[in-house]
C-alpha cells in the first residue's frame, strides 16, 4: 500500500506516534486507488495492531443513536503480501523493536539503514522511525547512513 498527498497533523502521545492526518491524498496498492480525499481528511493510524474499536457513531448528537448491525465478515488483504512486501513489514518489526530497548547496537541501525536506502528509499515513515531511534540512541549526526536516512524521511527538506 502506499499513501500519497500532505500531512496535515502528527498525532503523539507518550513519545509514540499514533496516527497522521492526510489531506489531498490517494491510497494506492500498485496501480490500483483505493481511497482519495473525495472522502475527506484520513486519519491514518500507525502501529502494528488496534486493540480496540468503537462500534458506532463518534457524534451520538449527530448521527443519532442507532444499531447498525453485526458484522458477518473480517476485513482482509485482497492479495496475499508479496515477499518485498513481507521483508518491509519485517523491518518495521525490527525498527519497532530497537525503538524499545534501553540499548542498542550502534551498527544494527546502521544495517537497517542500508536496507532502507538500498531497497526502501520510498519508505518515508520507516527512515522517520529509525532516525528517531538513532537520535535516541545517541548516533552522530554527521555519519553518511544518518545523513542518507534524512534525506529518505523529509524528501522535500532534500530538495
Amino acid at each position: 500500500y502506499a499513501v500519497e498527498g500532505i500531512v496535515l497533523r502528527w498525532y503523539r502521545e507518550n513519545g509514540h506516534l499514533l496516527y497522521i492526518t492526510w489531506t489531498d491524498y490517494k491510497i494506492k496498492r500498485g496501480e490500483r486507488v483505493l481511497q482519495a480525499s473525495e472522502t475527506g481528511e484520513y486519519d491514518m493510524p500507525i502501529g502494528s495492531a488496534v486493540e480496540s474499536v468503537f462500534g458506532g457513531p463518534a457524534d451520538r448528537e449527530a448521527f443519532g443513536s442507532y444499531s447498525i448491525g453485526k458484522a458477518s465478515s473480517c476485513p482482509r488483504a485482497i492479495e496475499e503480501f508479496s515477499a518485498r512486501e513481507r521483508e518491509m513489514f519485517l523491518l518495521y518489526d525490527q525498527v519497532r523493536n530497537l525503538r524499545n530497548q534501553s540499548t542498542v547496537d550502534i551498527q544494527a541501525l546502521q544495517n537497517i539503514a542500508e536496507q532502507i536506502a538500498g531497497r526502501f528509499s520510498e519508505q518515508w515513515l520507516l527512515a522517520h522511525e529509525l532516525s528517531e531511534a538513532a537520535v535516541r540512541h545517541g548516533v552522530d549526526a554527521s555519519v553518511a547512513w544518518w545523513q542518507e536516512l534524512q534525506k529518505i524521511a523529509h524528501p522535500s527538506a532534500a530538495a
